[in-house]
Formats: structure tokens, sequence, C-alpha cells
């Protein structure tokens, strides 16, 4: 596991040990890097890593994307209280590692997902979502995603 930020100078990786990714205190320290795994940088470098778990990167974009969603689904009323915000931060990095985690397990076990229910799922999300410009563009991109 590791984590860090392109634009730091050098190699993206902050830490490197592989036992982290088997611990608890892989995602504890994780945790404390957070704050610096999304801010700064140059902008330049390329694509901010968030964390790598088995060899699989989470971007920092997708870390915040997930990160504004949560908010809005938990605190729709815009206002996120100071002393629950860096706790909430720290959940949805837990969640974004965790299904990687559960994701190469199931790979290493050798299962497979049902593809009638993945395929009624993509289907839901097409009628629910067709309207939508943004939808219309960026559907070949996002249904891959949502089949893997």
């Amino acid at each position: 596991m590791t984590f860090g930020q392109e634009g730091w100078g050098g190699d993206a990786r902050v830490a490197e040990w592989p036992w982290l990714a088997r611990s608890g205190a892989g995602v504890l320290l994780m945790m404390a890097l957070l704050p610096f795994a999304v801010q700064g940088g140059d902008a330049t470098a390329g694509p901010a890593v968030f964390a790598t778990v088995g060899g699989e990167e989470i971007s920092a974009e997708e870390f915040l994307v997930n990160l504004q969603a949560g908010y809005r689904q938990r605190f729709y009323h815009g206002k996120v209280p100071e002393k629950e915000r860096l706790a909430f931060r720290r959940e949805v990095g837990e969640n974004l590692i965790n299904r990687r985690l559960l994701r190469a397990e199931a790979r290493r076990r050798g299962l497979k997902p049902d593809k009638a229910w993945v395929d009624a799922q993509v289907g839901r999300i097409e009628a629910r979502y067709k309207a939508l410009p943004r939808w219309k563009s960026r559907r070949a991109e996002l249904l891959p995603a949502l089949r893997r």
C-alpha cells in the first residue's frame, strides 16, 4: 500500500510497506497522510494519487468526488460541523480502500459478479440518468467502471 501525491518531487509514493495493506495500521497511516494527499503539489506533474491498494491506485479526484457526494448525502443542509469533518473524511477514505480490498479478495477467490444482476442495475442507472447531458457525454467512459 502506498500513499502520496504527484508533484512532491521525485517519486509519488510517500511510504511503501506491503504489510500495511493487511493491517488496520495502513488505514490509520493513510488517514494521517490524507490532508497532504489532496492539497498542494504541482498541477503539471500529473494526477494526484490518494492511495494505492494492492497495485491499484485511488486518485485524489476519486476521493474528492466520493467525499463531496457523501457530504451532500449525509449533510444535506450544506453545513458540515467542523468537528465531524475529519472523521467523515477518514470514513470516506476507509470505504474507498475497503472496496478495493474486497474486490481484490473476490478476485483472489475467483468470485465472479452475477451478470444478470449487474445488467439490471446498469439498466436502472441508464434509465435514471439518460436525459442528463453529462450522462450522455460521459456514458461511454462510465459504463466500464459500472461493470467492473
